[in-house]
């Protein structure tokens, strides 16, 4: 029997994760998993039968310059399981970030005989929002974890444009195979069975300058000139400064009554949001694809973003609506006007969730026939 190998110190998206597994092993392979120790109880609620290199000594973190030393901690760390890690015939990096690439990149130097595959789903770029300094050190990680990609045998790249990106670094096309992101089709048609309307609008993601969340609550204030009871659900969490910044310009505004702040969500709980929220609003200022966005665009409802390049090539038929980055007073009237309609359906979107394109095992497929 064939052993897949999950490298994935950094804890990436655990139920996505759970679900590719679950597919992998109906097709007759044994899958472990190196993680920290702390993300192996998630794990366990949704799939068994999987062997755990458990990673000690890690604590999550949300400041992103803690976590990147976190991060190559962790990788010191699992330097230590080398031989239970390499014990495998596909080694596969949950991301293309320095920390997931670094040890497997020394396994397949080591034992050639190893397959190493890794996922790329995102490009940093310097010119984004946020610190500086750390800004400048991404961009640094990002560039040696390219270099490092061209090592492995497979890089499974999310869209055309991210392949593009891959090719203009020399990395070999033969090796780059294009597999989207995956929605869950089946929690959101639970959750679309059961509608039930809880806010006018809703935000998914973290809560940091690029995800455009200061915009939004400008948004909302000017939104609530004319719907003085619009409702806004603010979904994720960041670091605790940024977050003590937004919730003082929330109060600044005077729109304590109109925002309230949901913390981190998964799951069920997502889902429902998603679909019982009659306006998605994502202002983010720089995205290489935007899963949150995908997922309540399939989920039905209306959604409104800042026309970003990586949408272009995903959203073919009018199912997202954009304005010109940066511009709150189009984006403003963009959702006025829907609130003035009364029409909250996006029929496109809901196409888009009975397609394959984005189907977990779909996806895993593509994933496993390259191993």
């Amino acid at each position: 029997m064939k052993t897949v190998c999950l490298y994935n110190i950094g804890v990436g998206n655990t139920e996505l994760l759970a679900k590719k597994m679950a597919f992998w092993q109906s097709q007759g392979l044994k899958i472990k998993m190196a993680c920290p120790e702390y993300a192996v109880p998630a794990f366990k609620e949704l799939i068994c039968d999987i062997e755990y290199i458990r990673i000690p000594f890690c604590h999550p973190v949300s400041n992103k310059f803690t976590l990147i030393f976190e991060l190559l901690k962790r990788s010191l760390i699992a330097c230590f399981f080398f031989p239970e890690i390499a014990k495998a015939d596909t080694l596969y990096s949950i991301s293309s970030v320095l920390d997931e690439l670094l040890l497997p990149f020394f396994i397949k130097i080591f034992d050639e005989r190893i397959a190493w595959v890794a996922l790329f789903e995102n490009e940093v770029a310097l010119k984004r929002p946020g610190n500086i300094f750390v800004r400048i050190l991404a961009r640094v990680f990002y560039r040696i974890s390219l270099l490092l990609l061209k090592k492995a045998d497979r890089i499974f790249a999310v869209t055309e444009d991210l392949k593009s990106v891959l090719i203009k670094t020399g990395i070999n096309e033969r090796k780059i195979v294009v597999t989207s992101n995956a929605v869950d089709k089946t929690e959101i048609e639970k959750a679309i069975s059961k509608r039930e309307s809880q806010f006018d609008g809703l935000f998914a993601g973290r809560l940091e300058e690029a995800k455009g969340v200061f915009d939004l609550i400008k948004i909302c204030r000017k939104v609530v000139e004319k719907y003085p009871n619009f409702s806004l659900g603010i979904a994720g969490t960041g670091h605790q400064k940024q977050e003590k910044k937004l919730r003082e310009l929330v109060k600044t505004l005077g729109l304590e009554k109109n925002i309230r702040f949901l913390g981190y969500v998964s799951g069920t709980q997502k889902f429902r949001l998603l679909a019982n929220s009659r306006i998605f609003l994502f202002p983010s200022l720089d995205e290489s694809f935007g899963v949150a966005l995908l997922e309540a665009i399939c989920s039905g409802r209306k959604a409104i973003a800042y026309d970003l390049p990586a949408y272009k090539n995903i959203y073919l038929n009018n199912e997202l609506e954009t304005v010109p980055i940066g511009d709150i007073k189009s984006f403003s009237e963009k959702v006025i006007g829907i609130l003035d309609e009364k029409n909250f359906e996006n029929a496109a979107g809901l196409k888009l969730l009975m397609s394959n394109k984005y189907r977990y095992d779909r996806i895993a497929g593509i994933e496993s026939d390259n191993f």
